[in-house]
């Protein structure tokens, strides 16, 4: 009785409004899943899961349902488990018919996809190419920081800020009046010195370092490193360039500069840095060492190693010790001085930055040796001895 007093016309819109209801249910009750792929996304990657695919489906049993459907008897080993932070997967494995084993995985957490994706890719020795196809590039990374990149000569040339860079104009003159040579004018050049591409919780990253100096410690093309030598003075070579770092995150929009740090210390000789060697800090942290070699005019040989990374979120010199010493003999002969090197490993404490333990062993033609274990943990923005 009540349907005969309905017009078509509205019996139709009661109809679409039914319909547009259960398709809105459907969409809420619905939960994303993630799907590590043979291979990851080029484009359109989901930010919270960038090596990963994303679609909507009513659940993990859905998606095992339609696998079973599509595959059948070539499906085995399929479960669905659940993880101690409450996220489920999907696991299942299929043979083709020239045996060829598949693994499938999907997850309703965008990290726990990626962190799985990101170990499967490292040891397929996919990886590599990803970071190959990574569009990232120096003069990019250089502009972006100082506002101009000479391609020329593959640096940034700009002027400091007498407010925001006094640190570069106080450092550069005090070299500048022991060289009688006046710096309050100089315009100082930034040339990459290391960049490293990594992954951090399923995000591409990418480290650079630059090293800065006056312009006018000019470059040498014969000199294996990029400032070359410096000779602000007749005689003289013996100064150090400033080191700084950036860090950059792809994002689905380009790159995100997520932190810079232009002055981290000062360090080299000759107008040149050492280069930074890459390290892995904690499980998801990666940061950089450079070693600081000092050579004394009576050759006296020192090493001292330099931890920069990320704390509290802020780039700095978590580290700096002396890790070795090489004396001449008249001196071994003579006084107490140990010869000794050190050996450096990193411990997993389950915190974000691990541990640091530095084996120092040596000895001298006296026979007094040293064989001592020290062990760092990062305590506020510091590691500080145990």
């Amino acid at each position: 009785m009540f349907i005969k007093k309905i017009s078509k016309t509205n019996l139709s819109r009661l109809v679409i409004i039914i319909f547009a209801y259960f398709l809105w249910c459907a969409q809420v009750l619905a939960e994303a899943v993630y799907f590590a792929a043979e291979k990851p996304p080029d484009y359109n990657a989901p930010i919270e899961a960038p090596l990963c695919y994303k679609f909507m489906v009513s659940n993990l049993e859905e998606q095992l349902g339609k696998l079973k459907t599509k595959y059948g008897k070539t499906l085995y080993n399929e479960k669905i488990v659940k993880s101690n932070d409450g996220s489920r997967s999907l696991l299942a494995k299929r043979k083709n018919e020239s045996a060829k084993e598949t693994q499938y995985f999907y997850s309703n957490s965008p990290i726990v996809c990626n962190e799985y994706q990101r170990k499967r890719l490292e040891i397929a020795g996919i990886t590599a190419q990803i970071f190959a196809d990574v569009d990232f590039n120096e003069g990019f990374a250089l502009k972006t920081i100082f506002g101009n990149y000479n391609n020329e000569k593959k640096a940034a040339i700009w002027k400091a800020n007498v407010k925001t860079d006094k640190q570069f104009i106080n450092f550069f003159q005090e070299i500048g009046e022991a060289f009688q040579v006046n710096q309050s004018d100089s315009l100082y050049i930034s040339q990459s010195i290391g960049t490293k591409t990594f992954f951090q919780l399923g995000v591409i990253k990418v480290w650079i370092v630059f090293q800065t100096a006056p312009e006018h410690w000019q470059l040498d093309k014969k000199a294996e490193t990029p400032l070359g030598l410096c000779e602000i003075a007749p005689g003289e070579k013996l100064c150090s360039p400033v080191v700084g770092t950036a860090l950059f995150s792809r994002t689905s929009s380009g790159w995100k500069l997520d932190g810079i740090n232009k002055y981290i210390l000062e360090i080299g000789q000759y107008g040149s840095s050492p280069r930074p060697e890459f390290q892995q800090l904690g499980k998801e942290t990666l940061g950089f060492v450079l070693k600081d070699v000092i050579s004394l005019s009576f050759q006296s040989t020192f090493t001292w190693i330099n931890i920069i990374g990320i704390q509290n979120q802020k780039i700095a010199n978590l580290l700096s010790v002396q890790t070795s010493a090489e004396y001449p003999d008249n001196l071994l002969a003579n006084k107490d001085e140990i010869n000794y090197e050190s050996k450096i490993k990193y411990v997993d404490n389950g915190n974000i930055l691990y541990d640091i333990e530095i084996h120092a062993i040596g000895t001298n033609k006296k026979g007094k040796s040293i064989d001592k274990v020290t062990k760092y943990r990062i305590l506020g923005d510091k590691y500080v001895a145990d």
